[in-house]
């Protein structure tokens, strides 16, 4: 129902905002670093495309993005190329009017399963690897990785090791960085992934900070066994040339794409040792 400038759905208020020439960003879990990265940052790179009227006074219109690693790389890019358009954050209590609206679909399908995992979940067109590559990796020295070892911790239960901490104070002790990459500053966290020459630590969203590594990066990631069938870093390792393993345990609930799981440190130590016995 319409009432002057403001929607009601469900007993929830909405305010109207009124824009002219729109592109959007705004979506489903356009919020998340890792669908973002696959599903919407490269309809950012699509917007060189359109005619230069266009692109006069066009408006980007986006999410109020909370990840503030999103919001960096959205306004990095429209900064260095399109210096002439406008964003605009949509918040979550408002709906746009646009007069002219641009949009285009996902650039990745990712399917959410309640019960299984399947391997055609996910569908990423190859051009997505190569304008992350042109527009989105910064360029980093000829001159090697620098050796910097990174752990990628997560936290809870919710597809977690449940032995993580005993895992994560081994690799500690041998040399390796615990880290939170979200938690990180934009630059700080690609400069360490592009100077890590080994990266382990149980699945997450964290591993989509791939990307930014140098080829042949040995990385090593611990995870139930419905998650092996889905192949979300393997869009990663196949397209960055990255070396990696991944090593499965006992599972909690093995019909539960999100179960918990143990792995023991002795099979992670030794899964360790393979993938980096020809270091």
């Amino acid at each position: 129902k319409y009432y002057q400038d403001t929607i009601y759905v469900q007993h929830h208020s909405f305010e109207i905002v009124e824009f002219d020439n729109v592109f959007s960003l705004c979506g489903v879990y356009s919020d998340v670093w890792s669908h973002f990265m696959l599903q919407y940052l490269v309809k950012l790179y699509n917007i060189l495309q359109l005619p230069q009227e266009v692109l006069a006074d066009l408006i980007i219109l986006t999410p109020d993005y909370s990840d503030s690693h999103i919001k960096n790389a959205v306004n990095r890019f429209v900064n260095q190329y399109l210096p002439n358009c406008k964003i605009e954050t949509l918040a979550k209590e408002e709906i746009a009017h646009c007069r002219q609206l641009y949009w285009m679909d996902n650039t990745t399908d990712m399917i959410e399963h309640v019960s299984y995992v399947c391997l055609f979940d996910m569908i990423t067109p190859a051009y997505v690897a190569q304008q992350m590559k042109q527009y989105f990796v910064p360029k980093y020295e000829e001159k090697g990785a620098s050796g910097v070892k990174l752990y990628i911790t997560r936290h809870g239960q919710w597809r977690n090791m449940t032995n993580n901490n005993e895992v994560e104070t081994y690799f500690e002790s041998i040399g390796f960085q615990v880290i939170e990459a979200h938690k990180l500053d934009y630059d700080t966290k690609i400069q360490l992934f592009q100077n890590a020459t080994e990266i382990v630590g149980p699945y997450s969203s964290g591993f989509a900070n791939l990307v930014f590594c140098r080829p042949n990066t040995k990385v090593l990631i611990f995870s139930n066994i419905q998650r092996t069938l889905e192949n979300f870093l393997a869009f990663y390792v196949q397209n960055f040339q990255l070396d990696a393993m991944y090593v499965t345990g006992h599972d909690e609930m093995p019909s539960d794409p999100d179960s918990p799981f143990t792995t023991s440190l002795e099979r992670i130590q030794s899964a360790y040792e393979e993938l980096t016995k020809n270091k």
